[in-house]
C-alpha cells in the first residue's frame, strides 16, 4: 500500500511519498500504518477549545496552539501488528509470547543501551521484527518518534533516524518502564515517522538588528490582531508568495 502524506509545509513542492509495504501477504488490510491525524489521542479529542473559568490568562487550550495541532497532523504512525504478552522480571530474565511463530521480538541487551544511562529508566528494551517496510525518495530520511502526548505508561519507543531511501525496516524499540507482565493488544500506536531532508544544517547566531526587528514586528502583527487563526493566515500569505 503506499501511503500519500501531501502536507505543505515550508516549501513550495510537496512532501514525498512514503511507500509502506508489508513482507506478510495481507497484512496491509489489518492495522496498516495511517497518517498521524488519525491516531490524536482521546484526551485531546475531548479538549476544549477554549477555557470556560474566568481567569487574566490566555482564553485557549493547547487545542488552538498551532504547534499542537500541526505536530498531530505530522508524518505516519506506525501500530502493532500483532498481540505481545512481555513478562520482564527484576533479575533481568524476559519472555515474550506473540499469538503466531511468524511475528518475533528481540531483545536489546543492557549493555547494549540500558546499562549505560545515568540511572536506570527502562526496565528492557524489546525491539520488534516489525513485518513492515517504508521507503521515501532518495535524500530523504524517517525521523522515528515516541507518541509524546499518548501518554502510555507501560513504554515509549526511542527515537531515532532511518535512511528509508536505501534501508527501508522499521524496527521499533519498545522502552518499557517497569517490571512486570504486559499485554499490548494488537493496534496500539508505537511510533510516529516524518520525512526529513538529508542535508547539512548550519548555525548562524546574530545581533538582533533592524532587518531582523522588521521581520519579528511583521510576523507578530500577522496573528496579534485576531482573536483566532492568524498564526495559519500567516502561513497561507508565506506560501502564496513563494509560488
Amino acid at each position: 500500500m503506499i501511503i500519500d502524506w501531501i502536507k505543505e509545509k515550508f516549501t513550495k513542492k510537496k512532501e514525498p511519498l512514503i511507500t509502506v509495504f508489508s513482507t506478510i501477504k495481507g497484512l496491509e488490510e489489518i492495522y496498516p500504518p495511517s497518517s498521524a491525524i488519525e491516531s490524536i489521542p482521546e484526551w485531546f479529542k475531548k479538549m476544549p477549545i477554549e477555557v470556560t473559568e474566568k481567569f487574566s490568562g490566555h482564553p485557549g487550550t493547547a487545542k488552538r496552539c498551532p504547534s499542537f495541532v500541526d505536530y498531530f497532523s505530522s508524518g505516519i504512525v506506525l501500530k502493532l501488528w500483532c498481540d505481545i504478552h512481555l513478562t520482564v522480571n527484576k533479575d533481568n530474565t524476559w519472555e515474550v509470547r506473540t499469538p503466531e511463530k511468524i511475528f518475533s521480538f528481540v531483545n536489546h541487551l543492557d549493555n547494549q543501551f540500558v546499562d549505560h544511562l545515568p540511572y536506570r529508566k527502562y526496565s528492557m528494551v524489546l525491539k520488534g521484527n516489525a513485518p513492515w517496510r517504508m521507503m521515501t525518495p532518495k535524500g530523504w530520511n524517517l525521523l522515528q518518534l515516541p507518541l509524546f502526548y499518548n501518554f502510555d505508561k507501560r513504554f515509549e519507543v526511542l527515537p531515532g533516524i532511518i535512511y528509508s531511501d536505501i534501508h527501508y525496516e522499521v524496527n521499533p524499540q519498545m522502552a518499557f518502564h517497569d517490571y512486570g507482565e504486559f499485554l499490548i493488544p494488537r493496534g496500539t500506536p508505537l511510533a510516529m515517522y516524518i520525512p526529513i531532508k538529508r542535508e547539512k544544517v548550519t548555525l548562524q547566531v546574530r545581533e538582533f538588528d533592524k532587518e531582523l526587528q522588521e521581520k519579528e514586528e511583521i510576523a507578530y502583527r500577522w496573528f496579534s490582531g485576531k482573536f483566532s487563526g492568524g498564526y495559519k493566515e500567516h502561513q497561507k500569505f508565506v506560501k502564496k508568495a513563494e509560488r
